[in-house]
């Protein structure tokens, strides 16, 4: 099935949404979905809002970006600038032209997901499964970026600790986890923190949540479920 409809700027997305739509199939669109453009997918099954799970793969990309996938008429999550402030998949073009992760998203009340990609791609959306009663609360954002003024980059061995008050009372937190400008290889380790880290006997950390390599590609992500 060939997309329908056109593809639309990111800036005008979250009034109209009107852009390509697929089956929930994991075939390919039939073309690119061009830089800063949304591809929109019906889950039919995801109707009254439901969250859909799945995974989410882009080939074929030449540049560095990242998708946002989000309901469509709930529009994109951004800042007061307009810029987008949360990511799904990021990727890096120079290691690899094909990057996958694992889906959550909750879809409008039609049963809608859309995806924005920031450079151009091939996009491909395997649905699972969707969620009937979940009680997964959304609030999709950008809670920590070491990158931004009044930050601070993080040198090995440190521990970044972030409040999220909707987490209050030990609820799981499910969103995404990425690291930027690395050089060496390594793992990121999640926890809360009054827990302390997973550790053996030896008091080595024995768990990770994403794991990098500098020396193919600055920036890696993964779904985080802490």
């Amino acid at each position: 099935m060939r997309p329908i409809g056109r593809w639309v700027a990111a800036g005008t997305i979250a009034a109209s949404f009107v852009c390509a739509t697929v089956p929930a199939t994991g075939r390919l669109a039939a073309e690119p979905v061009p830089a800063g453009r949304v591809l929109r997918v019906h889950v039919a099954e995801a109707f009254g809002g439901k969250t859909v799970r799945g995974q989410l793969t882009i080939a074929n990309v030449t540049e560095a970006g990242h998708v946002t996938a989000c309901g469509c008429d709930d529009g994109l999550p951004v800042d007061d600038h307009g810029r987008i402030v949360r990511s799904d998949l990021n990727y890096f073009a120079e290691a690899s032209p094909t990057w996958s992760n694992r889906l959550i998203v909750r879809a409008d009340a039609d049963g809608d997901v859309c995806f924005h990609t920031m450079a151009t791609a091939d996009l491909v959306v395997d649905v699972n499964g969707v969620s009937f009663d979940t009680g997964i609360s959304s609030f999709p954002n950008r809670r920590t970026d070491t990158r931004d003024v009044g930050g601070g980059r993080l040198d090995d061995g440190d521990t970044l600790r972030v409040n999220v008050p909707q987490a209050a009372g030990a609820k799981t937190v499910i969103g995404q986890l990425t690291v930027a400008g690395a050089t060496d290889h390594g793992h990121v380790t999640a926890y809360p923190c009054d827990d302390g880290p997973p550790v053996d006997g030896s008091d080595r950390v024995i768990r990770s949540d994403l794991n990098y390599f500098g020396g193919a590609a600055p920036a890696w992500s993964n779904r985080l479920i802490v």
